[in-house]
C-alpha cells in the first residue's frame, strides 16, 4: 500500500494544510466525525456511479453544515476543506503501480493542492467528484487521461447484442474474460494539455506497464462522445482515438446518450453545433473496450512500426481540435461532464 509520504509531495501537503488552516474552530468541531464519511466515500467507489464517493462527502457536509444547502460559496469552501482532509488523512493506493505512473503523482497532487488553495473559482460538481477520488488515491494519473478500476456488467453487453443484432460483442467480451476488473479511463479538463495523438500514445504506453504489473486486469475502457464512429465524418481530427484502438482489438458498446454528452460534443465546436442544429449530426456516447491482448499486441507492433501510434494513420490532428485550447474549431474542447464520462 502506498500513502502520501511515499511521494515527494511536500508542495501539495503545504497546500492541503493551508486549506485546513482556513477552518474556524466551529468547522473543526463539525469535522470530527469526518472519518466515517471518508470510509463511506471509499466504499462507494466500488459502485458503477463515478459520482458516488463525492455524494457520500456531500451528504456528510449537508448533515454537519446545513448552511451548504443554501449558500453555494460556503458549500464550495467546505468541499475544499473536505478534499484537503481526505488527501492528508485518507489518501492511500492499493494497486501496484509501475514507476512511470508513480513518477506522475507529485505533480498530480501539486495540481490538486493548488486548485484547492485557489478558492475564488466555483467548485463544479464534476471537478469535485474527480478531486474526491484523487484525494482518496482511487483515481490516478497516466498522462492524457486518469484511470481507476471498474467492471463491465454482462447486462451492458447483452443490451448491445440486442441493439446490434450481432453476437460479435458478446464473443469479444467472453474472449477477454470481461467479467474481470478493467482500468477505466477519465478525462479532466484541468489537465487536458496532453489530450492529443502523442499524448494518447504516451498514455497507453503507461497503461501497458500497469497491465503487465497487474495480470488479473482485463484491459482498459473509456466512455465518451469522442469514441463515436460518426466522428470520422464530423470531426476527423478526433477519430484517431477509437480508430487506433479498434484497429488493435477494441470493441464498442453504444451507451445511452445523456444531455451532458450532447453538451460536451457541441462545446466550443462551431462545426458540430451547426451540423447538430441542421439535424445532420446527433452526438452519441460509446464505450470503447480494449482487452489486454489487444493492448499488448498494439505495443508490440509499435516497437517496429511507428504507424501504430495514435494519429499516425493519416488522420489529421489539428491542435485546435483538442480539449482546453479555447478555439472555436471543428472538434473543439470537451466540457465538464456530469458523471465522469466525457
Amino acid at each position: 500500500m502506498l500513502v502520501l509520504k511515499d511521494f515527494q509531495a511536500d508542495s501539495a501537503t503545504t497546500c492541503f494544510r493551508a486549506v485546513l488552516n482556513g477552518q474556524s474552530a466551529q468547522d473543526r468541531l463539525r469535522f470530527l466525525g469526518f472519518a466515517s464519511a471518508a470510509r463511506a466515500a471509499r466504499e462507494a467507489a466500488g459502485n458503477w456511479d463515478f459520482m458516488a464517493p463525492a455524494r457520500a462527502i456531500d451528504a456528510y457536509l449537508e448533515q454537519a453544515f446545513p448552511i451548504v444547502k443554501e449558500q453555494v460559496q460556503q458549500r464550495d469552501r467546505l468541499r475544499r476543506i473536505a478534499v484537503a482532509r481526505l488527501a492528508l488523512e485518507h489518501f492511500w493506493i492499493s494497486e501496484p503501480l509501475p514507476q512511470d505512473i508513480r513518477s506522475l503523482l507529485p505533480a498530480f497532487l501539486d495540481r490538486l493542492g493548488t486548485y484547492l488553495v485557489d478558492g475564488g473559482k466555483p467548485y463544479l460538481d464534476d471537478f469535485f467528484a474527480k478531486d474526491v477520488r484523487y484525494a482518496l488515491g482511487i483515481t490516478l494519473p497516466a498522462g492524457a487521461l486518469q484511470f481507476d478500476v471498474g467492471r463491465i456488467g454482462p447486462k451492458l453487453v447483452a443490451r448491445e447484442m440486442l441493439r446490434s443484432r450481432s453476437f460479435r460483442v458478446g464473443i469479444s467480451y467472453l474472449k477477454a474474460l470481461g467479467w474481470r476488473r478493467w482500468y477505466y479511463e477519465h478525462m479532466d479538463l484541468r489537465a487536458a494539455r496532453h489530450f492529443n495523438a502523442e499524448g494518447w500514445t504516451d498514455h497507453c504506453l503507461r497503461m501497458v506497464e500497469i497491465l503487465r504489473l497487474n495480470v488479473d486486469m482485463a484491459g482498459i475502457v473509456g466512455a465518451g462522445w469522442f469514441y463515436d464512429p460518426a466522428l470520422a465524418e464530423v470531426s476527423p481530427g478526433l477519430s484517431y482515438i477509437q480508430k487506433t484502438q479498434t484497429r488493435y482489438g477494441a470493441f464498442l458498446l453504444k451507451l445511452p446518450t445523456e444531455p451532458h454528452h450532447i453538451e460536451n460534443a457541441l462545446y466550443r465546436s462551431a462545426s458540430r453545433r451547426r451540423l447538430y442544429e441542421e439535424g445532420r449530426y446527433k452526438p452519441a456516447c460509446y464505450m470503447c473496450v480494449w482487452p489486454r491482448k489487444g493492448v499488448l499486441r498494439w505495443v508490440e507492433r509499435l516497437k517496429h512500426d511507428a504507424g501504430a501510434a495514435f494519429g499516425a494513420s493519416g488522420i489529421p490532428d489539428a491542435a485546435s481540435d483538442l480539449p482546453g485550447t479555447g478555439s472555436v474549431f471543428p472538434g473543439g474542447a470537451l466540457a465538464p461532464s456530469a458523471n465522469g464520462t466525457a
